[in-house]
């Protein structure tokens, strides 16, 4: 009897150290594992990854989810071309038609060519500034160049005839290198000169400025999501004007701005802008002008918008006067495809899909 037992346990010995070997879980050998040759077998837990989690593949296979790829806010050239799907007309409060510019770019590879007219009623006097051709063309999805020249007409009370002439041209370089997608900011860097064209008359018969004048203008926008359904976005502008010789004056230029998408087809924006000289006039005077507009923004067709505006003096120590702008806008991009409810994409926006 006790041989047989003997043989019983001797046979159990073998069998769980054969177990003990056999019940890896990841291919190691522990003939006795971790608790020795009568314990309970206790197994390695696999490893989690220490980025990422784990998903369950098809087939029941467990592998590590790859981590999300962090936001990059800051750009020098963002050269990828692509579509963002955006639909309706873009509310970002913007010049033209009002007197503010915003960080957007017109986007990859696209023209976007605004033409309009603008009439500045002053007391004793009327200007139009017709046609204005400003030219913009996007280089990459975060640059642009601008190229803008006005014709003028002056009609002066007292004074028979309108006079006429060339004004003076502005070209400029837009770089909007920081953009987060998160909070929906955008600001820009927007460098620009004007001077006086070829064919503008020469010294006091030239209706405009004589004097160069060299801008640095920072922009940020800043979407405000949507109230009660709708869009809203605001913009603000600080610039410094440095004229390069003659007897014009250096000037701080600061505007803010909000619009709203009224509809899928309609904007409506306003903004206030303030021009202040940094050095007296003649009568020992800082000019100084703030300005109050309100415009809105048609989505004619994919390619087409319309844009109107008014302004008048609200502010500062210049006679008061009132400005009217009106004109169409071309979005020129060839190789996109319209996309989303047919109404057509908007182009001078990538900064968020979907918006």
């Amino acid at each position: 009897m006790k041989a047989t037992l003997a043989v019983i346990l001797t046979q159990l010995m073998w069998a769980g150290a054969a177990s003990a070997q056999t019940a890896n879980y990841d291919g190691e050998n522990r003939p006795f594992g971790d608790k020795g040759l009568f314990g309970q077998i206790k197994t390695k837990a696999p490893e989690v990854p220490a980025i990422g989690k784990l998903v369950t593949a098809p087939g029941g296979d467990v592998k590590a989810d790859q981590p999300k790829e962090k936001e990059k806010i800051f750009h020098w050239v963002k050269m990828k071309c692509a579509d963002d799907g955006e639909t309706g007309v873009d509310p970002t409060p913007a010049s033209p038609p009002l007197g503010i510019d915003d960080a957007d770019t017109p986007g990859c590879k696209v023209w976007e060519v605004n033409v309009h007219g603008v009439r500045d009623r002053m007391p004793g006097s009327t200007q139009w500034e017709a046609p204005v051709l400003d030219a913009n063309y996007g280089i990459g999805a975060n640059l642009q160049l601008k190229f803008e020249v006005p014709m003028i007409w002056l009609h002066e009370k007292g004074v028979a005839g309108t006079q006429k002439d060339l004004g003076n041209a502005a070209f400029g370089v837009k770089w909007q290198f920081l953009s987060i997608e998160k909070s929906g900011t955008s600001v820009a860097y927007y460098p620009q000169i004007s001077f006086a064209p070829p064919g503008a008359k020469k010294g006091d018969a030239h209706l405009d400025s004589n004097t160069k004048t060299v801008t640095n203008l920072f922009i940020v926008d800043q979407d405000l999501g949507k109230i009660k359904g709708h869009e809203v976005i605001a913009v603000g502008n600080f610039a410094y004007n440095s004229a390069l010789g003659g007897e014009e004056s250096n000037s701080i230029v600061t505007a803010a701005g909000i619009g709203v998408r009224a509809t899928n087809r309609v904007a409506i924006m306003g903004n206030i802008d303030s021009a202040r000289n940094t050095s007296f006039n003649e009568h020992g005077i800082k000019e100084h002008e703030v300005m109050g507009r309100i415009g809105a923004m048609v989505r004619v067709t994919e390619w087409l918008n319309a844009y109107a505006s008014a302004g008048h003096t609200i502010g500062g120590n210049m006679p008061p006067h009132t400005v009217m702008m009106a004109g169409a806008q071309f979005n020129i991009a060839p190789g996109h495809k319209p996309v989303g409810d047919g109404v057509g994409v908007n182009y001078r926006n990538p900064r968020l899909p979907g918006r």
